[in-house]
């Protein structure tokens, strides 16, 4: 009997050492996730009999210590949710009641204490426990510090609400840090704007107005996975749009460009390229709105897009005008009666603006638009002189640059119009 005592003893013995080697496995593990833990109890509230502020004093015995709940080492612990318990002796207070909040720092990041404190009635020299808060402590992540505030949106005078909301960022730059380490950086988050009928978008901000404005957006911030933010730090932000005043020095212009609309397999092709129409193209709009009502108009009407210069090239069989035609024909017949009808083309400037347009028909003296035209194959033929007219507000006149023999002539002109290439032969 005994020797099975003895041996029932060894199994309890090596069983209980067995334990004690596993405890210290997870001991040992759970130090490998320490963090710099430290409770503290509010006694801001507690004032001492004269009214002064209650200082703590360890010479008089007053304490506040931390009887951590389950799962926890008050000195070197895994953090997790969880209960955790708090009692102290309070000494040379008079009798009063206080309201002690539990709370929690780590790694010097302030955790945040959930459920309702619990208010007590102390007397001098009493002993009392505050149990029952529950903390919500990071567990080595990322805490959420601040947002950093976005830079502002500028655009046109007469921008469309819309066209403001595509314009705003869909995130914005937070500072986090690290809980285990302390370190600090920053990483972006998306954000929500408030553009309803209640923000400034409407309130505020007027489309029709040629004067710069200032309208304010709020938005809220959705922090990234594995972002916490136990000290509810405000997740809202602002940001600020600009509106600038209206100039037709500051509108929104694309490189102009020209299409010749012309098929190479009509007969009545001819080919035409302008050259300096880019360089000129802000000049060129700027004369036009400073001198033609008509694209004052439509430069303001659609201030908040993006302008461009196009030029057309058109040939005899895209329908050019018939009343042009007849009046070149006949100026034709009374001052070049030896020439020949050889070639209609048209050269049609418009200024768009999205889906909108609007015709151009002088640029300018002082923005001029070289043109080179050359001779189709089918008129070229050995001592053939060439003339070109053109029809310009009804009024049709010779282009003096393109007279005589050749393959190609080169022009200037501020006015676009229907136009005719003529032609003689020598004997």
């Amino acid at each position: 009997m005994e020797n099975k005592n003895r041996f029932k003893k060894r199994i309890s013995a090596i069983i209980a050492l067995c334990l004690v080697f596993i405890m210290a496995i997870g001991v040992m593990a759970e130090a490998a996730y320490a963090y710099d833990l430290n409770y503290y109890v509010d006694i801001s509230s507690i004032k001492n009999s004269d009214g002064s502020t209650f200082t703590m004093d360890s010479t008089k015995g007053n304490t506040v210590t931390v009887a951590a709940g389950s799962n926890s080492d008050t000195n070197n612990i895994k953090i997790t949710s969880g209960k955790y318990y708090s009692e102290g002796t309070i000494k040379d207070v008079s009798d009063t009641s206080v309201t002690l909040n539990l709370s929690a720092i780590v790694n010097g990041v302030n955790a945040s204490a959930t459920g309702t404190p619990v208010t007590y009635t102390y007397t001098q020299g009493s002993t009392a426990t505050f149990s029952g808060v529950d903390l919500t402590v990071p567990v080595g992540g990322l805490v959420f510090q601040s947002i950093v505030t976005p830079s502002s949106v500028s655009v046109n005078s007469g921008t469309s609400v819309a066209n403001i909301i595509k314009k705003l960022p869909s995130t914005v730059d937070i500072k986090i840090k690290d809980s285990s380490t302390g370190t600090e950086s920053t990483t972006s988050a998306s954000v929500t704007w408030s553009t309803g009928s209640s923000s400034e978008l409407y309130t505020k901000y007027s489309t029709t107005s040629d004067d710069a404005q200032t309208i304010s957006l709020t938005g809220e911030v959705t922090l990234p996975n594995g972002v916490t933010n136990p000290s509810s730090v405000s997740t809202s932000t602002s940001i600020q749009v600009n509106v600038a005043a209206f100039s037709i020095d500051n509108i929104s212009m694309n490189s102009a460009t020209y299409s010749n609309k012309q098929s190479s397999s009509n007969s009545d092709y001819i080919e035409v390229k302008p050259s300096g129409l880019s360089d000129k193209a802000k000049a060129i709009i700027k004369y036009n709105y400073e001198n033609n009502s008509d694209v004052k108009s439509f430069i303001k009407n659609n201030k908040a897009e993006t302008f461009k210069l196009i030029m057309y090239i058109e040939g005899d069989s895209d329908n050019i005008d018939s009343s042009a035609k007849s009046r070149i024909d006949d100026y034709r017949s009374d001052k070049y009666s030896g020439y020949t009808q050889g070639k209609y083309f048209d050269i049609t400037l418009y200024l768009t603006a999205g889906d909108n347009k609007i015709q151009i028909t002088n640029t300018g003296s002082d923005n001029d638009i070289k043109l080179t035209i050359t001779v189709p194959s089918d008129l070229k033929k050995s001592k053939r002189s060439f003339r070109m007219l053109k029809d310009h507000d009804s009024s049709v006149s010779s282009v003096d640059d393109v007279n005589g023999t050749g393959s190609s002539f080169s022009y200037s002109t501020h006015k676009f119009s229907a136009h005719s290439l003529i032609y003689t032969d020598s004997s």
